[in-house]
């Protein structure tokens, strides 16, 4: 992958198509399709016969923001639909590669979304169906880079990098009691033969300039482990905004730290994981199917609008779902992804991530062991039927001050946690 502002967006889904589109053109056969197009403009000379045609699926969506949005007052109560979802009545869908594009409708929307939970803008697919009267592609189905697994490898022997480690995040080292309640848990840890620590983002407030006494603070936390401690940014760590978030720069830290960017790739006791959180997460699930009501008004030209006349009808905030939903729905939406071979299909589209050109940072064409979600709402974890990978998210801590233990040894997870009377 390499970095440049010279390059137009564009390139970055060149790059993700052109890692992905062997493996999607795998998994059509594996599930028995044989007639595969090379373009989509092959499609014309079909003559309506069913196939599989390959590209990067674009969903165009009223609610989802635009450079309008920036040069006209905004609707509150737009707004605050925008928090929640990215889906409405009037969603479209058009699959493109570098010949062109074509509109996709899909056959049953309700078994579509059903089966797959969620289709997001950005995904590389193959879309099975047959070309309409009307001029659309009719999606009976669509197959991802991984809907058939991946191969899984032989569980490594025993031997003495098996051990345990602990995941936190939102630690919040300049919060009141914070790093106090940090310290009791690695002492606890300690005796329990934890060897390595994942501390994940956000480390400080989010409104709260840096200074030297909250770095203080943060090195203070990571020399009471005393041992291994990888530091990952979350959103708005010391202004990160942009994916890949650049890791924190080792010297504002007077410790022995490894320090990582997010998402990131990275070896777990011999073992490949996967670290992001949650905010690529929530922008994920803001593709999926929502009920909000006749909020949509008439397309005009190529821009939809929302009907804002009509939002005062809709409730529809972020704690709409509860936050075991939530936890469960991230879950799910890993799983997605991880067959999706991408982690964050929905940059550049409404996720900021800068340009680049070559091969796409964030697709993931190698199976995983572990997959782990920080700044999450809560724990959930389930283990993959098809893959072995094990899906967990670590809460917050400055919400649950609860930490997750993995061992690596047997694949088990454990949360630790203190209640308020603890630390009174």
């Amino acid at each position: 992958m390499k970095v440049s502002y010279e390059s137009q967006f564009n390139k970055i889904y060149d790059a993700r198509i052109n890692e992905l589109r062997v493996d999607i053109a795998k998994s059509s056969v594996d599930q028995g399709r044989r007639r595969i197009l090379d373009s989509i403009l092959e499609v014309e000379g079909l003559n309506g016969d069913e196939c599989v045609v390959i590209g990067t699926l674009y969903i165009s969506s009223d609610l989802k923001s635009s450079i309008f949005d920036m040069i006209r007052r905004q609707n509150k109560d737009a707004e605050e639909v925008r928090k929640f979802t990215y889906y409405s009545s009037d969603v479209r869908y058009f699959l493109e590669d570098g010949s062109g594009r074509i509109e996709i409708e899909l056959q049953n929307n309700t078994e579509m979304y059903k089966k797959h939970f969620i289709i997001s803008t950005g995904m590389c697919v193959g879309v099975i169906g047959r070309q309409s009267e009307s001029g659309r592609f009719i999606a009976e189905d669509f197959v991802f880079p991984f809907s058939s697994p991946r191969r899984i490898p032989e569980i490594p022997e025993k031997n003495e990098t098996n051990g345990k480690i602990c995941f936190s995040s939102g630690v919040l080292a300049n919060a009141d009691g914070s790093v106090a309640r940090m310290k009791v848990i690695i002492d606890y840890l300690r005796r329990g033969g934890v060897k390595e620590y994942f501390l994940i983002g956000n480390f400080f407030e989010s409104k709260s300039e840096i200074d030297n006494k909250m770095l203080l603070s943060l090195t203070d936390v990571v020399k009471y482990t005393g041992t291994k401690v990888r530091l990952i940014p979350n959103k708005g760590d010391f202004g990160a905004r942009v994916l890949p978030l650049m890791p924190v720069h080792p010297k504002l830290i007077n410790a022995e730290v490894e320090c990582l960017p997010n998402p990131c790739r990275t070896n777990m006791n011999g073992r490949e994981g996967l670290v992001i959180t949650q905010f690529i997460i929530d922008d994920f699930l803001k593709y999926m199917p929502r009920d909000i009501g006749s909020v949509q008004g008439e397309g005009f030209e190529y821009k939809m609008h929302v009907n804002e006349s009509e939002l005062k009808h809709v409730v529809c905030t972020e704690k709409q779902d509860s936050d075991a939903q939530h936890t469960s729905n991230t879950i799910r939406a890993m799983e997605v992804l991880m067959k999706a071979g991408h982690i964050c299909p929905t940059a550049p589209d409404t996720l900021t991530c800068a340009p680049f050109c070559g091969l796409d940072p964030f697709v993931i064409r190698s199976r995983m062991e572990y997959v782990c979600c920080g700044d999450a709402p809560g724990f959930a974890s389930k283990r993959s039927d098809s893959e072995g990978t094990l899906f967990f998210t670590v809460p917050r801590f400055r919400v649950h001050h609860e930490v997750v233990v993995l061992s690596t040894e047997d694949g088990t997870l454990e949360t630790i946690r203190f209640g308020q009377e603890e630390f009174d």
